[in-house]
């Protein structure tokens, strides 16, 4: 089998970038950018590992090396479980090298929120994310970023590259050298990349605005503009502080809850990067 790596996410991490600006940037090896959606039944049972393409990319007879990319070869969209496309990656693909991203866990929750509202979901942040009852659509498990990296390399990935959205800020250099080696290709520079932000950040204004009009428009308008604007409570939202849909607090919280694994993670690319560098955090 050519040599191969596989980028799996985790999504929010600048999966987006990295595939459209940085991966078809690599030269000497081929990239593979799989682009599934990720909504749907597709996902579920992590289809994605069963692409023909892939296959027919991995067995093809040639000493280049492959890189392949896409979030839904660890999990699909939001709350899906990463345990069976770490089970199911190991038998299709044994002993591949991984690329893994990841972002402190308060952030990260914060960014997947934000990207669940802009589809038009509806759920306030503490049902999205239920750390005390582990009931919400994002589970405590799925933000244990070392369990992910201990399993894959139990499986026999004895290579599992480690990345940080946070080096985005302060460790573009480092950071695009130590991925251009991993994959086996000639380093790219930031000054080889469109390096702008492939999502830009949303206001707290826009995101209260995202959770009104989901509300509004999830109801259907065939029953009325008032009907609905009393249904999903408009004036009681409206004078609702925008903390009470994405409280600090619960960020805190989060943020408190897994600083023990944070801590780990940041040491575990120290440990296995040249080039790795975090820049003091808030």
């Amino acid at each position: 089998m050519r040599p191969l790596t596989l980028h799996i996410g985790v999504h929010r991490t600048g999966t987006t970038f990295l595939q459209g600006q940085f991966f078809p940037r690599l030269h000497e090896i081929d990239f593979l950018h799989l682009k599934i959606p990720c909504d749907g039944k597709f996902l579920k049972n992590h289809a994605a590992l069963d692409l023909p393409e892939i296959r027919a990319e991995v067995e093809r007879d040639t000493d280049r090396p492959l890189l392949v990319s896409d979030e839904s070869l660890l999990r699909p969209g939001y709350g899906g479980r990463s345990e069976p496309g770490l089970s199911r990656l190991s038998e299709r693909f044994p002993g591949a090298r991984i690329i893994l991203g990841f972002r402190r866990q308060d952030r990260y929750v914060k960014s997947l929120y934000n990207n669940y509202l802009q589809h038009g979901r509806v759920l306030p942040l503490r049902r999205f994310f239920d750390l005390e009852g582990d009931e919400g659509v994002v589970k405590a498990e799925d933000l244990e970023w070392m369990r992910i990296v201990r399993t894959l390399r139990a499986a026999g990935h004895e290579e599992v590259f480690v990345y940080l959205q946070e080096e985005f800020r302060g460790n573009q250099a480092g950071l695009f050298a130590d991925l251009s080696e991993f994959a086996g290709a000639p380093i790219v520079t930031p000054e080889d990349v469109d390096t702008g932000p492939a999502y830009p950040s949303s206001s707290r204004r826009r995101q209260k605005l995202w959770l009104f009009s989901n509300r509004f428009l999830s109801r259907g308008r065939s029953e009325g503009f008032l009907r609905s604007l009393k249904e999903v409570g408009v004036v009681e939202m409206l004078k609702t502080p925008f903390a009470d849909h994405l409280p600090a607090a619960c960020l805190d919280e989060i943020r408190e809850r897994f600083k023990g694994d944070w801590s780990a993670t940041v040491g575990y690319a120290q440990t296995h990067r040249t080039r790795f560098c975090l820049i003091a955090e808030d």
